[in-house]
């Protein structure tokens, strides 16, 4: 029985240090008083302009917000040069630009909804597939035609017709 009073009254005495300290640490504790040098006599006061060092910003860049939403990249102004003008004939030929590249487009499933209409699950550019119905674009492509294994698309003007014929057909 002594043991655990002793073992008690050493816990408590160790809660009331431990509270006594973050006391003086945390409550007294002000970030806005003035630092003291005495406390840290090996690091020398501030001074305004070191010997040999120059300051990297000024108080024009302190003052200003960084997070602001107003802030922007620096432009800088464009130098005049001297150019010389050459005869058309002379300068290289632009490069014709390049051909559109088809969306990748697959047909992962259709089904019938509660209503009676087909809808498509496509998959464009490997991504997620997409629940699409008659009318409705993915990408670039707007979907004109849905039955129960085929999708026809139009994309820029040309038909993409997307099939289900190598899969097998679940009826429920």
């Amino acid at each position: 029985m002594n043991r655990q009073k002793a073992l008690t009254a050493a816990l408590a005495a160790l809660l009331v240090l431990l509270l006594w300290d973050f006391g003086s640490r945390a409550l007294l504790y002000s970030p806005l008083a003035p630092a003291s040098n005495e406390a840290r006599p090996d690091i020398p006061a501030k001074q305004e302009n070191a010997d040999g060092l120059v300051q990297a910003w000024g108080p024009e860049i302190e003052k200003k917000d960084l997070f602001s939403k107003t802030r922007s990249t620096r432009i800088s102004p464009v130098r005049k040069e001297s150019r010389t003008v050459t005869p058309a004939s002379t300068q290289p030929a632009q490069p014709a630009p390049a051909p559109e590249v088809r969306p990748d487009l697959t047909l992962s499933g259709i089904i019938k909804n509660q209503f009676g209409e087909y809808v498509a699950y496509i998959i464009l550019n490997g991504q997620e597939p997409v629940s699409i119905r008659k009318g409705e674009m993915i990408g670039e492509a707007t979907v004109t035609y849905i039955d129960n294994r085929s999708v026809t698309l139009d994309w820029k003007g040309s038909d993409i017709r997307l099939s289900l014929s190598s899969q097998p057909l679940i009826k429920r």
